[in-house]
Protein backbone atom coordinates (compact mmCIF):
# COMPACT_ATOMS: atom_id res chain seq x y z
CA UNK A 1 0.00 0.00 0.00
CA UNK A 2 3.01 2.38 0.63
CA UNK A 3 4.28 1.95 -2.70
CA UNK A 4 0.83 2.45 -4.23
CA UNK A 5 0.15 5.50 -2.29
CA UNK A 6 3.50 7.29 -2.62
CA UNK A 7 2.80 6.44 -7.00
CA UNK A 8 -0.55 8.14 -6.48
CA UNK A 9 1.06 11.11 -4.67
CA UNK A 10 4.03 11.62 -7.22
CA UNK A 11 1.02 11.00 -10.25
CA UNK A 12 -1.24 13.59 -8.89
CA UNK A 13 1.67 15.89 -8.68
CA UNK A 14 2.67 15.39 -12.25
CA UNK A 15 -1.04 15.75 -13.19
CA UNK A 16 -1.39 19.34 -11.44
CA UNK A 17 1.45 20.43 -12.55
CA UNK A 18 0.75 19.87 -16.24
CA UNK A 19 -2.66 21.13 -16.26
CA UNK A 20 -1.36 24.27 -14.69
CA UNK A 21 1.22 24.55 -16.83
CA UNK A 22 -1.01 24.39 -20.09
CA UNK A 23 -3.49 27.81 -18.91
CA UNK A 24 -3.06 30.79 -19.08
CA UNK A 25 -0.36 32.04 -16.09
CA UNK A 26 -2.81 33.95 -14.29
CA UNK A 27 -5.19 30.92 -13.38
CA UNK A 28 -2.37 28.23 -13.35
CA UNK A 29 -1.79 28.45 -9.25
CA UNK A 30 -5.97 28.08 -9.24
CA UNK A 31 -5.52 25.74 -11.95
CA UNK A 32 -2.85 23.59 -9.77
CA UNK A 33 -4.08 23.47 -6.58
CA UNK A 34 -7.52 22.50 -7.65
CA UNK A 35 -6.13 19.85 -9.68
CA UNK A 36 -4.50 18.81 -6.86
CA UNK A 37 -7.53 18.57 -4.66
CA UNK A 38 -9.87 16.37 -6.71
CA UNK A 39 -6.94 14.89 -7.68
CA UNK A 40 -5.97 13.58 -4.38
CA UNK A 41 -9.45 13.39 -2.87
CA UNK A 42 -10.19 10.67 -5.76
CA UNK A 43 -6.64 8.50 -5.40
CA UNK A 44 -7.97 8.58 -1.31
CA UNK A 45 -11.34 6.89 -2.16
CA UNK A 46 -9.38 5.01 -5.17
CA UNK A 47 -7.20 3.34 -2.35
CA UNK A 48 -9.50 2.85 0.46
CA UNK A 49 -7.11 5.05 2.55
CA UNK A 50 -8.76 5.70 6.17
CA UNK A 51 -8.24 9.50 6.37
CA UNK A 52 -9.48 11.03 9.82
CA UNK A 53 -11.01 14.21 9.28
CA UNK A 54 -11.65 15.16 12.54
CA UNK A 55 -10.34 12.81 15.54
CA UNK A 56 -10.63 15.42 18.37
CA UNK A 57 -12.03 19.30 18.84
CA UNK A 58 -8.63 19.61 20.68
CA UNK A 59 -7.07 19.58 17.32
CA UNK A 60 -8.93 22.56 16.15
CA UNK A 61 -7.66 24.64 19.83
CA UNK A 62 -4.22 23.58 18.91
CA UNK A 63 -4.62 25.08 15.14
CA UNK A 64 -6.01 28.44 16.80
CA UNK A 65 -2.94 28.45 19.58
CA UNK A 66 -0.18 27.73 17.05
CA UNK A 67 -0.82 31.37 16.17
CA UNK A 68 1.12 33.57 17.97
CA UNK A 69 3.94 30.64 17.50
CA UNK A 70 3.83 31.41 13.95
CA UNK A 71 3.42 35.16 14.40
CA UNK A 72 6.75 34.61 16.66
CA UNK A 73 8.14 32.36 13.98
CA UNK A 74 7.55 34.64 11.06
CA UNK A 75 8.49 38.27 12.71
CA UNK A 76 12.39 36.65 13.85
CA UNK A 77 13.18 33.92 11.25
CA UNK A 78 10.90 34.78 8.50
CA UNK A 79 12.43 38.56 8.15
CA UNK A 80 15.83 36.93 6.62
CA UNK A 81 13.36 35.88 3.45
CA UNK A 82 14.76 39.62 1.95
CA UNK A 83 11.64 40.62 0.80
CA UNK A 84 11.41 38.59 -1.66
CA UNK A 85 7.89 38.49 -3.65
CA UNK A 86 6.26 35.25 -5.20
CA UNK A 87 6.07 35.80 -8.38
CA UNK A 88 2.84 33.37 -9.23
CA UNK A 89 0.71 34.99 -6.35
CA UNK A 90 -2.09 37.19 -7.57
CA UNK A 91 -1.70 40.63 -7.23
CA UNK A 92 -5.34 41.57 -5.89
CA UNK A 93 -6.57 40.79 -3.03
CA UNK A 94 -9.46 38.48 -3.20
CA UNK A 95 -8.32 36.09 -5.39
CA UNK A 96 -4.92 36.01 -3.26
CA UNK A 97 -7.15 35.43 -0.06
CA UNK A 98 -9.13 32.67 -1.62
CA UNK A 99 -5.80 30.88 -3.33
CA UNK A 100 -4.07 31.09 0.42
CA UNK A 101 -6.51 30.49 2.88
CA UNK A 102 -8.91 28.39 1.69
CA UNK A 103 -7.77 26.96 -1.85
CA UNK A 104 -4.33 26.23 -1.21
CA UNK A 105 -4.52 24.60 2.37
CA UNK A 106 -7.32 22.42 1.79
CA UNK A 107 -5.37 20.88 -1.25
CA UNK A 108 -1.85 20.72 -0.07
CA UNK A 109 -3.21 18.94 3.26
CA UNK A 110 -5.29 16.75 0.76
CA UNK A 111 -2.00 15.51 -0.75
CA UNK A 112 0.63 16.05 1.23
CA UNK A 113 -1.54 14.54 5.02
CA UNK A 114 -4.18 13.06 3.36
CA UNK A 115 -2.67 10.98 0.39
CA UNK A 116 0.82 10.65 1.14
CA UNK A 117 1.08 10.60 4.91
CA UNK A 118 -1.77 8.24 5.02
CA UNK A 119 -1.15 5.59 2.72
CA UNK A 120 2.91 5.39 4.69
CA UNK A 121 3.07 4.09 8.73
CA UNK A 122 4.40 5.95 11.51
CA UNK A 123 7.15 7.78 11.77
CA UNK A 124 7.77 8.00 7.74
CA UNK A 125 4.24 9.32 8.08
CA UNK A 126 5.10 12.44 9.39
CA UNK A 127 8.90 12.36 8.06
CA UNK A 128 8.16 11.98 4.33
CA UNK A 129 5.15 14.71 3.89
CA UNK A 130 6.96 17.22 5.93
CA UNK A 131 10.46 17.28 3.78
CA UNK A 132 8.19 17.23 0.64
CA UNK A 133 6.38 19.82 1.59
CA UNK A 134 9.06 21.58 2.04
CA UNK A 135 10.71 21.02 -1.52
CA UNK A 136 7.96 21.55 -3.28
CA UNK A 137 7.28 24.67 -1.81
CA UNK A 138 10.94 25.81 -2.46
CA UNK A 139 10.34 26.08 -6.16
CA UNK A 140 8.68 29.05 -6.02
CA UNK A 141 12.06 30.60 -4.57
CA UNK A 142 14.02 30.16 -7.48
CA UNK A 143 15.17 33.47 -8.57
CA UNK A 144 15.32 34.39 -4.30
CA UNK A 145 18.96 34.49 -2.99
CA UNK A 146 20.52 31.23 -1.81
CA UNK A 147 20.05 32.58 1.94
CA UNK A 148 16.49 33.00 1.26
CA UNK A 149 15.60 29.29 -0.19
CA UNK A 150 17.49 28.53 2.80
CA UNK A 151 15.33 29.76 5.38
CA UNK A 152 11.70 29.39 3.15
CA UNK A 153 12.99 25.86 3.21
CA UNK A 154 13.49 25.49 6.77
CA UNK A 155 10.57 27.62 7.47
CA UNK A 156 8.03 25.69 5.50
CA UNK A 157 9.64 22.30 6.87
CA UNK A 158 9.25 22.79 10.28
CA UNK A 159 5.40 23.78 9.37
CA UNK A 160 5.54 21.17 7.06
CA UNK A 161 6.07 18.80 10.63
CA UNK A 162 3.52 20.45 12.49
CA UNK A 163 0.57 20.15 10.08
CA UNK A 164 1.67 16.17 9.75
CA UNK A 165 1.66 16.21 13.24
CA UNK A 166 -1.74 17.59 13.71
CA UNK A 167 -2.99 15.46 10.75
CA UNK A 168 -2.01 11.72 12.33
CA UNK A 169 -3.25 12.85 16.11
CA UNK A 170 -6.31 15.04 15.41
CA UNK A 171 -7.38 14.84 11.80
CA UNK A 172 -6.65 16.17 8.68
CA UNK A 173 -9.04 19.17 9.34
CA UNK A 174 -6.83 20.42 12.03
CA UNK A 175 -3.81 20.21 10.03
CA UNK A 176 -5.47 22.18 6.80
CA UNK A 177 -7.09 24.67 9.75
CA UNK A 178 -3.48 25.40 10.90
CA UNK A 179 -2.05 25.73 7.33
CA UNK A 180 -4.66 28.34 6.56
CA UNK A 181 -3.97 30.11 9.27
CA UNK A 182 0.12 30.02 8.95
CA UNK A 183 -0.63 31.75 5.36
CA UNK A 184 -3.10 34.12 7.05
CA UNK A 185 -0.42 35.04 9.48
CA UNK A 186 2.33 35.40 6.46
CA UNK A 187 -0.43 37.91 4.34
CA UNK A 188 -0.93 40.24 7.73
CA UNK A 189 2.98 40.14 8.06
CA UNK A 190 3.78 41.06 4.11
CA UNK A 191 0.72 43.72 4.90
CA UNK A 192 2.30 45.17 7.82
CA UNK A 193 5.86 45.46 6.30
CA UNK A 194 4.60 47.05 3.17
CA UNK A 195 2.47 49.54 4.99
CA UNK A 196 5.97 49.93 7.46
CA UNK A 197 8.02 50.67 4.07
Amino acid sequence: MELLGLGAWVLTFILSSLLASIVEQRFSPFVLQASLLILSVFSIYLLKLRVPLLKSPLGLLLAFISVPIMITFYTTVGRRLEDYELEFLPSSPLPKYFLLLLLAPMAEEASFRGLLEWSLSFPISIILPALAFGLVHIMPYGKAPRRSKAVALSIITVLGFLFSLLSWYYGLVSAMLSHSMTNAVSLIEERRTRKST
